[in-house]
């Protein structure tokens, strides 16, 4: 450290920084390092796409395929999530002036959390359930932390800086996707020696030309639709989006500041980029997103003294235009069954399915993540999708969670954002407080560093072959580069100085409340505020900007027992985490990655018994217990044992139709078949997918093997009425020429 010496041979009093800090300086620096702990935990997060499942299922003697972050590495992120509270907690239980803010939003977050939790126990698919609810519990988590400890300017600007840092690798991704990947992989699509050929994915796959499946998947690969750091396209557009509003938000502060020409320039230069990289992703969410925003941004620069008087009659005007917005939406789609726009007519067939969900399951719904299982029960008539999620963040809560947590989901939001709309503002504190006596730059490098190497631990496959994990890594010594000037650019009030900038910030602020409001409205048909990445970073924003909202807590009571108490059961549900969730998902994970090694050796038996140690691990993912029957059934094994086996995938999901449908045709094989063993699992798919014309094609077929031509003719003549419910257009129609071969064969059974 400049000014002090350093003798050789001898280390300098008080550590590694040569100071001695006294009690309090301690104290200050377990919040200190639970703040910068947050922002890099959520910003490696936030440039990961993590998964429930795996996405590619292994094939014999088929090349490995990289596995990103998968539940275990998600669990691993969620308890490091937790950190932050944990040292916010110890601060208080160690320095009795510290006072830890309490408020309606967190006791309604509480709630929330508890219940989404609780909903595991009534979830069909339970693994999916206990993933997902523990990202959004931790999610929440990270949201209180965020409230506690940001208190100053200083760290509203560092948390917005670090925003800005995300949107240059945002864009760096995307321009690298679109510029050479994508070029690349066009050509490796035409190239019939190419392992990833249109030839090659046919044949793996089972396809011709003419199929449905192939020609989406074309189209997908021609269009070069960017899809980064998540399972979508609009998730990364709904990113793209927000990271632009805060940098927006960043240049309007320095305009405001009447800073260089030279800051501006920094930020500003970031924008056409983006602006590129979001064309490319096609979401038309995105693009009125960018709109409401810059209406949102320009009616603040000319109302903001109005705003500040009538905070209260704000709040409520913007609730009003919300309900009469959400009052006209459904009136027209009950109206004329359908929004205008194709793809948000697709919606209206999502929430319509997802309303009678609600009525089925009124009271708790059918669990968190969980409305794939339930959906194509009652999925409507014109509808063609088979989706994951609602694509509507409340239709989702209350279809999941049912009233109860739906109610409060919306009692969470509003109370929220009542909170981080009162015209309250942090006291003016100095940045030296975050930043020490250290370079700025010095101290802006070790999270950047952290979130890189944080990154490339967890999301990087280093059993592929040594060239992948070289160009992966210095993918993420670009992010860390990136991240660093972004840090500079957004955090820095002097370059001279290296000081960190905590003037009052107001412009900010807004731009932190409309970038969030956006988000939330994209997510009114859209699911990227549950996916991993963004959830984490709208927790922090939501966090940061209830912190600078709420008053000073100087002179407060201060109830050391109830803190007491809470460290206790956050310590104890913590370490049940560990055990009982967090270590046997990574056994069961490590066990299936070995099988899919030895599968892609042909080693089938082999791998049939690792996925099948992987069930003993974790029994609720039936996925394990499938993929083990598909092995024993492929590796000739005796019949009772993989009956067994794939019945004990049905008792971990019982509303998976898939499973019921392969051990149908699993069964239909076998030398003698048990037919009544066939109707039944067929009847028990049928019923869980009523409309899912190819089973009931599947199911003709088989009945039609097993001497049963009346009942094969009813089932044929069932998938063609469900066939003529779509539209004329519809490309997942049965062709022309397969639907006179099946009016053939039904006329052949008469």
């Amino acid at each position: 450290m400049p000014g002090i010496p350093f003798v050789k041979g001898r280390r300098p009093p008080g550590g590694l920084l040569g100071q001695r800090m006294s009690a309090g300086e301690v104290k200050a620096r377990l919040t200190q390092w639970a703040f910068v702990l947050a922002v890099v935990l959520v910003c490696a997060r936030a440039l990961m796409s993590e998964t429930v499942r795996d996405v590619f299922t292994a094939e014999p003697g088929a090349s490995a395929t990289p596995r990103g972050p998968g539940p275990a590495t998600s669990l691993l992120l969620d308890l490091l999530c937790c950190l932050p509270a944990f040292l916010v907690l110890l601060r208080r239980l160690i320095d009795r002036t510290y006072v830890l803010r309490v408020s309606w939003a967190h006791a309604m977050m509480a709630g929330l959390g508890l219940w989404v939790g609780m909903s595991v126990w009534w979830s069909a698919d339970r693994f999916a359930a206990t993933i997902s609810a523990a990202n959004l519990i931790s999610a929440l988590v990270v949201l209180w932390s965020a409230s506690q400890l940001v208190r100053s300017w200083g760290r509203l600007h560092f948390v917005a800086a670090a925003v800005f840092a995300l949107l240059l690798v945002y864009i760096a991704a995307g321009l690298n996707q679109r510029l050479s990947q994508h070029p690349a992989s066009v050509r490796a699509w035409y190239d019939p020696n190419s392992e990833t050929s249109r030839w090659r994915y046919m044949k793996d796959h089972g396809l011709t030309e003419n199929d449905y499946q192939f020609k989406r998947f074309e189209a997908n690969v021609l269009s070069g639709t960017l899809m980064l750091f998540g399972h979508s396209a609009n998730t990364y557009a709904a990113a793209v989006v927000v990271a632009t509003v805060v940098a927006l938000s960043i240049l309007l502060q320095r305009v405001a500041y009447r800073d260089g020409i030279g800051w501006a320039i920094a930020i500003a230069v970031t924008f056409p980029f983006a602006a590129y990289v979001l064309y490319y992703t096609r979401s038309l969410g995105a693009a009125i997103s960018i709109v409401l925003a810059l209406s949102a941004l320009g009616a603040i620069w000319r109302l903001n003294r109005w705003l500040v008087r009538h905070s209260t009659k704000a709040y409520w005007i913007a609730v009003a235009i919300m309900c009469l917005g959400a009052a006209a939406v459904v009136g027209h789609g009950l109206t004329h069954n359908s929004l205008g726009v194709r793809t948000l007519t697709f919606r209206w067939h999502y929430w319509t399915g997802a309303a009678s969900i609600v009525r089925q399951h009124p009271l708790a719904g059918v669990g968190w993540d969980n409305f794939a299982m339930y959906y194509p029960q009652v999925r409507p008539a014109q509808a063609t999708e088979e989706v994951k999620d609602p694509h509507n963040f409340m239709v989702r809560a209350f279809a999941e969670l049912g009233v109860i947590g739906g109610a409060l989901f919306l009692a969470w939001m509003l109370r929220m954002w009542w909170e981080l709309t009162r015209p309250v503002w942090p006291p003016m504190t100095s940045a030296a407080s975050l930043q020490g006596k250290r370079r700025g730059i010095i101290f802006l490098a070790a999270p950047a560093i952290f979130i890189g190497v944080l990154n490339l631990v967890l999301s990087v496959d280093f059993s592929q072959q040594s060239s992948h994990v070289f160009l992966e890594t210095c993918y993420r010594v670009m992010a860390m580069l990136l991240m660093l000037g972004g840090l500079a650019a957004a955090g820095f009030e002097s370059l001279m100085t290296e000081k960190l900038d905590d003037r009052p910030a107001p412009w900010v602020l807004y731009g932190i409340l409309v970038a969030l409001g956006v988000f939330l409205i994209h997510n009114l048909i859209d699911f990227s505020l549950f996916e991993p990445g963004p959830m984490f970073v709208f927790a922090l924003l939501s966090g940061s900007g209830l912190g600078v909202r709420h008053p000073s807590l100087a002179g407060r009571r201060k109830k050391t027992g109830a803190v007491v108490a809470s460290a206790v059961v956050a310590g104890l549900l913590w370490l049940g985490g560990v055990v009982f969730v967090f270590s046997p998902t990574l056994a069961a994970e490590l066990d299936a990655a070995s099988a899919d090694a030895a599968l892609h050796d042909r080693r089938i038996a082999y791998a049939a018994r690792l996925y099948g140690d992987a069930r003993g691990h974790e029994p609720a993912n039936g996925e394990y217990a499938f993929r083990a029957a598909q092995l024993l059934a492929l590796n000739g094994s005796p019949r009772s044992y993989t009956l067994g086996t794939i019945e004990s995938a049905i008792q971990a999901n019982p509303r998976e139709s898939k499973y019921r449908r392969w051990l149908a045709s699993y069964e239909l094989r076998q030398v003698s078949p048990d037919a009544v063993l066939i109707r039944q699992a067929y009847e028990a798919a049928l019923r869980l997918y009523p409309r899912d014309v190819g089973a009931r094609l599947e199911y003709a077929a088989a009945l039609g093997q097993l001497g049963d031509g009346a009942g094969a003719a009813a089932q044929y003549r069932q998938a063609l009425e469900y066939d003529d419910e779509l539209a004329a257009d519809e490309p997942k129609r049965i062709p022309k020429g397969r639907r006179a071969e099946i009016e053939q064969r039904v006329r052949e059974l008469k």
